[in-house]
Formats: C-alpha cells, sequence, structure tokens
C-alpha cells in the first residue's frame, strides 16, 4: 500500500520513464508498479464498459424481437386471454397487439393499478 495517493502528473511522469533502473529502489518503484497498473485497469474498465454497452443494446434488440414476434403470433387468434397480473407484465406485447377490445373477468376483483397498467388508448372498448 501506498503511504501517499499516486497523482496524475506523478503517474504520468513515471509511466514516461525510460531507464526503469533509473528509479530509486523501494517506494519509488512501488510507485510506477501502481501507476502501471492503474493504467492497466482503467484500460480494462473502458473495454469492459464498452461491451456491457454493447450487450445491453443487443439484450434490448433481441426483447423487441421476441416481443414482436409474440404481437405477430398472438394477431392471428380472435381472442387473446391473460391474466391481469400477465397484462401489466407484458404491455409491450398488448401495446404493440393494441387490442381493441378488453373483458375483464371478475372486475371488482381486479385492483386499478393493475388494470390501468394493462389498458392504452388504443382500447375501444371495456367490458367488465
Amino acid at each position: 500500500e501506498l503511504r501517499s495517493p499516486l497523482g496524475e502528473v506523478e503517474a504520468a511522469d513515471l509511466l514516461a520513464t525510460e531507464d526503469l533502473w533509473s528509479l530509486r529502489k523501494g517506494e519509488t518503484r512501488v510507485r510506477f508498479m501502481h501507476a502501471i497498473v492503474r493504467e492497466q485497469y482503467e484500460q480494462a474498465e473502458k473495454g469492459y464498459d464498452a461491451a456491457m454497452q454493447a450487450y445491453l443494446l443487443a439484450v434490448e434488440k433481441l426483447r423487441r424481437e421476441e416481443m414482436r414476434g409474440q404481437a405477430k403470433l398472438l394477431r392471428n387468434f380472435k381472442v387473446v386471454g391473460m391474466t391481469i397480473s400477465g397484462a401489466a407484465i407484458n404491455r409491450d406485447a398488448l401495446e404493440e397487439l393494441r387490442p381493441s377490445c378488453v373483458l375483464v373477468e371478475e372486475a371488482a376483483e381486479t385492483l386499478e393499478p393493475l388494470l390501468l397498467a394493462a389498458l392504452g388508448p388504443w382500447v375501444q372498448r371495456l367490458i367488465h
């Protein structure tokens, strides 16, 4: 562990050293190693962040394509049934499907926030 933190300027100076043997033994060489490790860590962190961003974009694209495929399949049916919880969870699929008529069974037992989450401006008729 270093006695004092390694500053940016000091790290840059140490990394610019052409003759490593000119560094004093002891803490100066340890600080040099810290500068190298920190530089490698920062480069790895940038690579990781870029890879994670690309991964998250790919996951989101896959999720959207799966949802579109689900909606395309469901459009082939005259009646699509799901629980109110399932409708709230699959809100994106419902938005893609855009049902004009919604039938709510046991509407008295359904919590209004869940019902509102399942509905959208595309619903023309609500039967409860």
